[in-house]
């Protein structure tokens, strides 16, 4: 028998909702993405002046690649490990600025 509460049931219940939600939603977007660029290939091959759509296409497909990478990279370097210690580090620095100078020191009457 568990002793966990309701609550923290429902916790450890959600990143399992949000995984398959992801899943879901990428898989669906995907089978979109497929289906476009089949349309694309159509229009560029059996249709006149159709090859006009393709550099833009190229683009983004490269530019999403290149993003797609990035992100691949920073997940291998584990970047998002520790995705709260950025929003401390720059507190704590503000604090620490902030203790060594003056605030309003421009206002200030001579």
């Amino acid at each position: 028998m568990s002793t966990d509460s309701p609550s923290e049931q429902a916790k450890s219940r959600l990143p399992n909702a949000v995984s398959i939600l992801f899943i879901v939603i990428v898989l669906i977007a995907g089978v979109f993405f497929i289906r476009k660029l089949y349309d694309l290939a159509y229009i560029a091959m059996y249709l006149p002046d159709g090859a006009f759509a393709i550099s833009p296409v190229v683009n983004y497909v490269l530019a999403g690649l290149g993003f797609l990478c990035m992100f691949g990279w920073a997940a291998y370097n584990g970047m998002f490990h520790d995705i709260e210690k950025p929003k401390q580090t720059m507190l704590d620095t503000e604090h620490q600025l902030d203790g060594t100078s003056e605030p309003y020191a421009l206002w200030k009457k001579k």
